[in-house]
């Protein structure tokens, strides 16, 4: 399916989400609305870079968000809200190693922050900041620090 034919499921999506911007640490519908886009632009940008080896995507994007400011913990915590939704609206679909990117590309604090990818092996794996204040949901086979 080309990108064109999936703008009128994304908007969709994104007419559900709407109604909760207003809801997230109490921010202005039009800033939140100003985060969603510059959140889709990191989005993209992370779904190119994920073609890349993990070293090298990580550079490319930590080098963008160096230089933005770090955010507050309540505005990171609003940041990694934002970026959830604007994941969700690329097919196929949630990706958390394009999220760590994304946010890597979005705030200083997060590109200085160290990634573990952690892996099952032979199932799945998950990429996630070490500082995350909510813990991965499990332990994995082998985690790498990035």
């Amino acid at each position: 399916m080309r990108l064109l034919e999936r703008i009128p499921r994304a908007l969709a999506r994104l007419a559900r989400i709407r109604s909760e911007l207003s809801l997230v640490a109490g921010a202005p519908p039009r800033e939140l609305a100003r985060e969603l886009v510059g959140a889709l632009g990191a989005v993209l940008a992370a779904e190119r870079a994920r073609a890349l080896p993990a070293r090298a995507a990580l550079t490319t994007m930590r080098s963008l968000g160096k230089e933005r400011q770090e955010r507050s913990p309540v505005e990171r915590a609003r940041l990694r809200r934002v970026v959830r939704w604007a994941d969700a609206l690329i097919p196929p679909g949630p990706n958390c190693y394009r999220r760590v990117l994304a946010e890597s590309a979005l705030d200083r604090g997060a590109a200085m922050d160290l990634v573990v990818l952690g892996l099952d092996v032979g199932r799945t794996g998950h990429a996630f900041f070490r500082s995350d204040p909510e813990p991965p949901p499990s332990r994995y086979d082998v985690e790498f620090e990035v």
